[in-house]
């Protein structure tokens, strides 16, 4: 009998990919989840405004050629959103980078066009849906909109720096509609229909959570941009609301208003 020697197999190397490491870009629940996002802030955006807009008795005063801007830049970056999410969820990359730079020329128009709505509303003494009233004086509601102009643009920013990390890019994007836009709209649904005080910071808070809760349920744990920028928003809320009832931040606003 002859012995033949024995032949070893080389065996190729395995790579263990980690979870961390795949790329979420494409992943349909992510789409699902930033394209039903998109909806939700159009559609609540539409309940708040549109009562004022065909129902013109309601209203305080007329309204005015800024205030008409105002509404047409934010609804159109709800839209130009809505399209972003969509081109992205369709793989179509390249228009929807091109977008991109509508989005940056975008923000900062509405930065100054949100912030000269809030010093004509302070001149004015009031708003013009007369929603903000039940919310209290609306020397409360100036914080938010004064600085959430440039939170809203240091996002934008940061999420141009990361535009080729899109779990990155993606989840500031998406920060900017709970963190400056969405509560506003939440505040005029709350005056127009009567809805308990208690729902405006109970649904801003349920917008600032559904990003960490989807990514813990969808990926098995907390992105830390959704994560501490949340969290970070939650207390910087709650240090604006206390903040805006210090006579000194009345003062700083009238000054502004001068």
């Amino acid at each position: 009998m002859v012995l033949l020697p024995r032949l070893s197999v080389p065996t190729l190397p395995t790579t263990t990919v980690s979870a961390s490491s795949i790329p979420t870009w494409r992943a349909p629940a992510d789409h699902r989840f930033y394209v039903s996002s998109a909806l939700v802030a159009l559609v609540v955006a539409m309940v708040a405004f549109a009562p004022g807009l065909l129902n013109t008795s309601s209203r305080r005063g007329p309204l005015t050629p800024l205030a008409a801007l105002h509404a047409a830049t934010f609804t159109g970056w709800l839209i130009l959103y809505l399209t972003q999410t969509l081109l992205a969820s369709r793989g179509n990359l390249r228009l929807h980078r091109r977008l991109g730079v509508v989005a940056a020329v975008l923000a900062p128009v509405m930065m100054v066009v949100g912030y000269r709505t809030t010093i004509e509303m302070v001149r004015r003494g009031f708003d013009l849906s007369g929603d903000l009233e039940r919310l209290g004086p609306i020397m409360l509601n100036t914080p938010f909109q004064i600085l959430g102009m440039p939170i809203f643009g240091g996002l934008v920013l940061a999420a141009l720096v990361y535009r080729r990390r899109p779990d990155i890019h993606k989840r500031l994007m998406w920060l900017t509609i709970p963190a400056a836009l969405i509560g506003a709209p939440v505040a005029h649904i709350v005056g127009h229909y009567g809805l308990p005080l208690a729902f405006f910071p109970l649904a801003n808070l349920l917008f600032l959570a559904a990003n960490p809760i989807y990514d813990r349920l969808a990926h098995g744990r907390f992105h830390p941009v959704s994560l501490w920028a949340g969290i970070g928003f939650v207390v910087l809320a709650n240090i604006l609301a206390v903040g805006a009832q210090h006579p000194r931040w009345e003062a700083f606003v009238q000054w502004l208003a001068s």
